[in-house]
């Protein structure tokens, strides 16, 4: 496999968001009547803005009571909730050695693309000082569905102009691991939490690291050269 192009999702790759989402998340949960928990906000993690909303709503006490415009509505307060928490981005949040694999992927002339279902990614990651290192942002606005269709991921190919067999995906997120598989891209999967939930839910990934340091230039290649003469290196 020649490494043509890289794929990364932002929440839990790049930066560590989970507590502003947790903020968010539960603050819409409070005013519809849900109960919420770390577990609850773990089962959201990259998934879009709408269908966090109907995952909320389903657990309420009276989903049928909830119109279109009261769940865009819900949306929307949502990512204002959210929106205010970006203000105080900076790369001390930055998640460990990813700055550095950015460069070095720049350097090395591999194309680089942000596939987040987050509506602020681009502003989150100027906000970061990172946004010079990417070729391409998905406009998840322009894509009618959220992981895990592989909706957004295609795209991203599109824009880097590259093939599924020459990228590498890097997701934290059970949904877009799975689109990944089935577009045949080489995962590379971050996290305790996805470690934990690869059994659950039958999920295949190449490489799984504990943390983003272990993702290093080197490491990579090494990971590759491997998977390119035995296609069945998946772990379960």
């Amino acid at each position: 496999m020649q490494l043509k192009g890289v794929l990364f999702d932002l929440d839990g790759v790049i930066i560590d968001s989970v507590p502003l989402y947790y903020q968010a998340n539960q603050m819409i949960a409070q005013q519809i009547g849900v109960l919420f928990s770390n577990s609850l906000n773990d089962s959201l993690r990259g998934v879009s803005r709408t269908d966090v909303i109907e995952k909320l709503i389903s657990l309420s006490p009276d989903p049928d009571k909830f119109t279109d415009d009261d769940k865009e509505q819900l949306g929307k307060k949502k990512n204002a909730y959210y929106q205010q928490s970006i203000t105080k981005i900076d790369k001390t949040l930055l998640l460990p050695g990813i700055e550095n694999l950015l460069k070095e992927l720049q350097l090395a002339g591999i194309k680089i693309a942000l596939a987040s279902s987050s509506t602020n990614a681009q502003r989150v990651i100027t906000q970061l000082g990172i946004d010079s290192y990417f070729d391409y942002i998905v406009d998840t606005k322009k894509i009618a569905k959220g992981k895990p269709n592989p909706a957004i991921f295609l795209d991203a190919l599109s824009g880097i102009g590259q093939a599924a067999e020459n990228c590498i995906g890097i997701e934290d997120g059970v949904a877009g691991i799975q689109a990944l598989n089935e577009m045949g891209v080489y995962t590379v999967g971050v996290g305790k939490l996805l470690a934990e939930q690869m059994k659950r839910h039958n999920l295949a990934i190449n490489w799984l690291v504990e943390s983003t340091e272990e993702i290093q230039m080197d490491c990579l290649l090494e990971k590759l050269a491997s998977y390119s003469t035995d296609r069945t290196g998946m772990l379960r």
